[in-house]
């Protein structure tokens, strides 16, 4: 997953947010209780751990709300303190995802009444950190976001040129009798 080298993001789910880097974590014993990450509000909890590999950081609200935020808005912090605000939330939502993409990467969003769409990431604006983002999607009443999941460009069978790159199956071997 990782070399040791890199940085990595922490999102809560209230929207707080926290990035430093993975040196700063001690390695200890199987039967430890481990270190710190992110210091919590009551009642919040990390949703996601986030390497920097990609383009943008994409989170996502359980009410349909998501965004794209650059990297470089998470100014590095140190472990164990609350990060900075990353999504303005409406009351009583929270963040159910938060994830490295690019720009030609499409991502998966399901709903708790098994609803899923599939959007482009590169539909989905580059914006600030303290910001509620955009609708991704439109919910019906009492439904909830439960998830979603990354599709990078090069897993849905099209290459760089938008071809289908599966290339045509050998003939079939000539029998000679």
């Amino acid at each position: 997953m990782t070399d040791g080298t890199k940085e990595i993001i922490l999102t809560s789910r209230f929207g707080q947010s926290l990035r430093f880097h993975e040196e700063t974590i001690r390695t200890v014993g199987r039967n430890a209780q481990g270190v710190r990450g992110m210091k919590l509000r009551g009642g919040d909890t990390v949703v996601a751990l986030t390497l920097l590999e990609k383009d943008h950081l994409l989170t996502l609200s359980d009410v349909g709300f998501g965004k794209r935020t650059e990297f470089d808005e998470f100014r590095g912090h140190g472990r164990g303190t609350m990060g900075v605000r990353n999504m303005q939330l409406d009351r009583d939502a929270v963040v159910i995802a938060s994830c490295a993409v690019s720009q030609s990467d499409e991502i998966l969003v399901m709903t708790a009444s098994g609803i899923v769409i599939r959007t482009p990431v590169s539909e989905i604006r580059v914006i600030g950190r303290g910001t509620k983002g955009v609708r991704i999607m439109r919910l019906g009443e009492n439904d909830k976001v439960v998830g979603i999941a990354v599709v990078p460009a090069d897993v849905d069978g099209n290459d760089q040129n938008g071809t289908d790159s599966e290339k045509d199956p050998a003939p079939p071997a000539s029998r000679e009798t």
